[in-house]
């Protein structure tokens, strides 16, 4: 009995150290099929004092700024290899420029938190995001940044000395600027504020600037109205925060710009019915009246472009007469002709060639005023994009002059267009 007990005893040992070995072995397998350990996210609130925007935001709340207006932007520094944003709302495009150079554009539409970068050296970066489309694309909310773990935002570059504020319609806003044809049955993959004319002359001088621009808009007429005078023209968009919404109102003594870029009257003569001189030139000025009380020191320069018959003429009077009643702090700027074949994109619009072309003519002049005379290197902005060819059986002429108006732009199907 105690032979078969020992027996059995030692077998019972057995068979523990086997089903232990089997447990061991088991255990081992499954922490070698078990996935690595996934970083740890930093979370980065928007309200970080690392962060800086430009342009105009409603920071109401401050963890969730909203922006719309084209070339609101948002800069940082980080460390590490990557960076991912926290953005939602409207259907927008952002560029995502990194250490100087455009590395990508980012689609909104809806999403929450896109990679903005990745692949870096592990080092230190900035990031700029600037808004390529309009207000009409809708507002669009910033919720901060995410980080891996053990990495940080750092004090982000200093901002300009200098300011400028840019007011105008498409040609001012971008619109269908990336494209290398006329005719762009969607424009939004072309818009790119960050290569008109208004930020490039920014750049070039080392300024910041705010953009407050619509495609369409005018000083009393916006493009295509029923009515001579239009219920929104650009002065009644002016002074909100956002332009979809009427409230918070942009508070003016929060950014004083040393000079105002205005230029406003092309829609308004590019339709009918159009304002008379009068109205135009009476809007016109109660418009400056109101930039004057806001900024009592900034240089105002009223631009026109090529395409501006009417205009031209009425923006020069009306400057004469404002300087005439004791306001020297202002001038008329036109803008010089553009080549049809290599200088325009959608619509007749100036392409990045045209914007250059305008912000070569712009920035001599600015540098006037700002005293600056060292050109600052822009960032690479983004390869020209090819737009759609035209369709079959297309053609498109340059802009004529109608016998009873001023030049409008048109297909040969006779669609007019907005600037």
């Amino acid at each position: 009995m105690r032979i078969r007990g020992a027996i059995c005893e030692g077998i019972s040992k057995t068979n523990s150290g086997i089903v232990a070995g089997i447990a061991a072995t088991m255990a081992a397998a499954t922490l070698a099929l078990a996935p690595a350990p996934a970083w740890a996210v930093v979370d980065v609130a928007a309200d970080n004092p690392f962060i800086q925007y430009y342009g105009r935001f409603d920071a109401a709340n401050p963890k969730k700024p909203r922006c719309d207006w084209p070339g609101s932007s948002i800069e940082t520094r980080f460390t590490g290899t990557s960076i991912t944003v926290k953005i939602s709302g409207g259907s927008n495009d952002f560029n995502v420029i990194v250490d100087g150079v455009w590395k990508s554009k980012l689609t909104v539409d809806g999403k929450t938190s896109q990679v903005a970068a990745s692949g870096l050296t592990d080092g230190t970066h900035t990031l700029l995001l600037t808004k390529r489309t309009e207000g009409f694309n809708g507002i669009s909310t910033f919720e901060g940044f995410q980080l891996k773990d053990g990495k940080a935002l750092m004090a982000p570059p200093p901002k300009g000395i200098k300011k400028i504020q840019f007011i105008g319609d498409s040609f001012t806003a971008g619109y269908g600027d990336e494209a290398t044809v006329l005719s762009c049955p969607d424009r939004r993959p072309y818009d790119n504020n960050y290569v008109a004319y208004g930020p490039v002359t920014a750049r070039a001088v080392g300024a910041d600037y705010s953009v407050q621009a619509v495609s369409g808009i005018g000083m009393v007429h916006n493009n295509g109205d029923a009515l001579a005078a239009s219920a929104r023209p650009m002065p009644t968009y002016f002074e909100n925060t956002l332009f979809g919404a009427d409230t918070p109102k942009w508070d003016v003594t929060k950014w004083i710009p040393d000079v105002v870029v205005l230029a406003l009257g092309t829609n308004d003569f590019s339709t009918k019915p159009s304002p008379t001189e009068a109205q135009y030139s009476t809007a016109y000025k109660d418009f400056l009246k109101k930039l004057r009380a806001w900024y009592p020191n900034a240089q105002i320069l009223c631009l026109t472009y090529p395409v501006d018959t009417f205009q031209q003429k009425y923006v020069d009077t009306i400057v004469n007469q404002v300087a005439a009643g004791g306001d020297k702090k202002i001038r008329h700027v036109h803008f010089p002709s553009l080549n049809q074949a290599t200088d325009l994109g959608c619509d007749y619009h100036p392409n990045v060639s045209g914007q250059q072309k305008y912000a070569d003519a712009l920035t001599p002049i600015i540098r006037e005023y700002l005293g600056t005379s060292a050109l600052k290197k822009p960032a690479r902005a983004h390869k020209i994009q090819a737009g759609p060819k035209p369709l079959q059986g297309e053609t498109w002429r340059v802009p004529y002059q109608k016998p009873d108006g001023p030049a409008d732009w048109a297909d040969a199907r006779g669609k007019l267009f907005a600037f």
